[in-house]
Formats: structure tokens, C-alpha cells, sequence
């Protein structure tokens, strides 16, 4: 029992002075000048995809024929032809609209020539049934005509007069112009259809370039295209032909799943990637939110532009996974503490006052700018 107790006594004297140590430590708290100054403070590692800022592919979407009309490794400018899809069927296709626009043109003709036609089969029927209606007045008139024909024949003169006065409305020149209008339309909204059906058909049959950039051939396309003169060459469906990039401008996406960095204002995001051959750092800034529907969710990585002087660093990572630290960069530059040393400095006071109480009592008038996983960014009360 004595021994026990001596225990006790010696681990309550351990405490006390552990109590008594972190109280002059908290009582002599160091300069905020002995913690190194920065401009940035790190908010975690995040895997990263290096990328050109302009990637565009071709693929062959059914298995058709491909004519490709420029070179590996050619430059192009957005807008540039490299490859045709099925060049046989557009051609088709094209020939066929051709032929429509001929029978719309056609129609055209014929249709004026067919209202004159009309007319003077109307003014004929007209004429006829003029004569017809003068006929039956004159039966109408005469005494001899018995009394139950007469009705028959008002009805006659009654639907007579309806003919005429149809046929003269179809006559005037305003009908004339109505019914020629009307079938122009008609044959042109279906031959607009066509015309669209076709700009969509070759739209999806001719590949331009995005944007100005590189295009590389995929080995399977420069294998076929060899000894190839008229760069025809058969491809199976969504088979790649080729892509287009340009290296001059590179970007690094990050997923940004940290609530410590999706919480951060993104023109303040900054990140540093360590380039595999020489460990030089490429550095990137925030340049967009770049949205992708996966069908359960909507996810936001985040694009990040690699700065000028970085460029020639980041080409040879491109198309690479990497690791990258994320920074956010600071309004101006802040000391950088890590928290393990703070807790050191007073583990009490963190306790019952948090971060902020335990800066403000270490070093008064003093403001924490970020807290971050594993370091605190102060400013100094004089602002040095």
C-alpha cells in the first residue's frame, strides 16, 4: 500500500510540474518573428491529371471507311479538316440533296406552268357553265316548262351559280398568287428538312479541328494508312483515329473532395506539382469548375492553369496522374505555425478556448487568417 502510494504522490508531482513548465512557456510565449512568413499556407495533397488546355479525339463511329486528309504530327488550326467518316455515304448523301434541290427548282417551273394550264381549263369550265346557266333561265322562263321541272331546275341554276363563283375566286389574282406561294413553301420546308438532315450527317461525318493544336494519328490509323496514296483505309466502330492538342497551354485537374479546399475561395486555391524528371515545381492557378453529369451525381473537379514559366515542365507529365499539394494563397503573407508546437505552448488554454483564444493569449492582438489541417497562418498585430 506504501508503494502504491508513492506511485500516486510521484505521478501527481510529474503533473504538477508538466503543469508548471507549460505555464512558463505560456508566460514566455516566442516571437512571432522566430515562425517562418508566407505567402501560402498548405491545405493537403490532392491526386491530379496533367492535361493539355485544348484535347479534342476523333473516332470512327460505325464500321465504315475513313479518308484522312492531313498528317501526323501536322499543325492545325481550329476549323481544319483532318478526316472524313464514310466519305463514300456523304458523297451519297450529298448527291442525293443535289437532286432535291434540282426537283425543288423543277417544281417551281412547273407549278406556274401548271396554274396556266388551270386557268384556262378554269375559264373554259367557266365559259361552259355560263352557257349552261343561260340554258336553264331560259327553260325557267318559258310557260311550257312544267311547274315540277321548274324546281329542278332553280336548284340547277342555285349550284350553278356556286360553281362560278368558285371558280372565278380561284381566277383572281390574289389566289393566284396565294396557291403559288403555298406549294413554294411546302416543297421548301420539306427540302430545308432535307438540307438540315444532310449538314448533320456531314457534320458528324467530317472531323475539324477544335482548336488549333497537333494532330497525332493512333498507331492503328498510321499502320493502315501506310503505302495508303488516297489516305482511304477501313476502321471497325469507335475505333480512335486520331487527336488533336496543343501543349503550348497546359492544365492540372484536381478533384477538390477536401471540405478544406472546396470551402476555400477558388481564385485563392493555388498548386504545386513536382515534375517526375528534374523535381523542379510546376505551379498552377484556378482557372474554372469543370462540371461532369455521372448520372448518380453531378462532380466538380477543379482546372487549374499552369502558369507560363511552368509550361515546359508540365508537357512531359501530360496525360499523367500525379500528386499534387494544394495551397491556398494567403492575403498577404501570414506566419505559418504548425499546430503540434502551439499545443506544446499551452494545451489548457487550447482546451477551453480553441485556436483563437490560444493565439490571442500567446500573442495578443494577433489575427489567425487560416487554420488548415496541420499549420495555423497568423498575422501579427503590427501587421509585420
Amino acid at each position: 500500500m506504501k508503494s502504491i502510494g508513492k506511485i500516486k504522490s510521484l505521478g501527481g508531482l510529474i503533473a504538477a510540474m508538466a503543469l508548471t513548465i507549460q505555464s512558463a512557456c505560456a508566460a514566455s510565449a516566442p516571437s512571432l518573428s522566430n515562425y517562418p512568413k508566407s505567402p501560402r499556407i498548405w491545405l493537403g495533397i490532392d491526386e491530379a491529371v496533367v492535361r493539355p488546355k485544348a484535347y479534342s479525339q476523333g473516332r470512327s463511329q460505325i464500321a465504315a471507311n475513313v479518308r484522312v486528309v492531313a498528317t501526323d504530327g501536322q499543325k492545325l488550326q481550329k476549323g481544319d479538316l483532318w478526316a472524313v467518316l464514310d466519305p463514300q455515304g456523304l458523297a451519297l448523301e450529298q448527291r442525293a440533296l443535289e437532286v432535291d434541290e434540282y426537283k425543288f427548282t423543277q417544281k417551281l417551273r412547273d407549278d406556274k406552268k401548271n396554274q396556266r394550264e388551270k386557268n384556262a381549263q378554269s375559264q373554259k369550265d367557266l365559259s361552259e357553265i355560263e352557257q349552261k346557266k343561260s340554258r336553264l333561265r331560259l327553260a325557267l322562263e318559258t310557260e311550257e316548262t312544267p311547274v315540277e321541272f321548274k324546281v329542278r331546275i332553280r336548284e340547277a341554276i342555285r349550284k350553278a351559280d356556286e360553281e362560278i363563283a368558285l371558280l372565278q375566286d380561284s381566277l383572281t389574282p390574289e389566289q393566284q398568287a396565294k396557291d403559288l406561294q403555298m406549294s413554294e413553301e411546302e416543297a421548301r420546308v420539306v427540302l430545308e428538312k432535307k438540307r438540315k438532315d444532310f449538314e448533320a450527317i456531314k457534320k458528324r461525318s467530317e472531323l475539324v479541328a477544335e482548336s488549333d493544336g497537333i494532330l497525332k494519328l493512333s498507331a492503328q490509323a498510321k499502320e493502315k494508312l501506310h503505302g495508303q496514296a488516297d489516305g482511304l483505309i477501313w476502321l471497325d466502330s469507335n475505333v480512335l483515329i486520331g487527336s488533336i492538342s496543343d501543349e503550348e497551354s497546359v492544365e492540372i485537374v484536381i478533384s477538390a473532395k477536401s471540405p478544406l479546399v472546396s470551402q476555400t475561395k477558388k481564385e485563392e486555391l493555388l498548386v504545386l506539382m513536382e515534375e517526375g524528371r528534374s523535381g523542379k515545381l510546376i505551379s498552377a492557378d484556378f482557372e474554372k469548375v469543370d462540371e461532369k453529369d455521372t448520372g448518380a451525381d453531378v462532380q466538380a473537379n477543379y482546372v487549374f492553369q499552369v502558369t507560363p514559366d511552368s509550361t515546359a515542365g508540365a508537357q512531359s507529365s501530360i496525360g499523367q496522374r500525379n500528386l499534387v499539394n494544394v495551397y491556398r494563397k494567403l492575403p498577404e503573407p501570414c506566419y505559418i505555425i504548425l499546430k503540434k508546437d502551439l499545443v506544446f505552448l499551452d494545451s489548457a488554454t487550447l482546451e477551453s478556448s480553441g485556436w483563437q483564444g490560444l493565439v490571442e493569449k500567446l500573442w495578443p492582438g494577433s489575427q489567425i487568417v487560416q487554420i488548415a489541417s496541420q499549420t495555423i497562418a497568423i498575422r501579427a498585430p503590427d501587421g509585420n
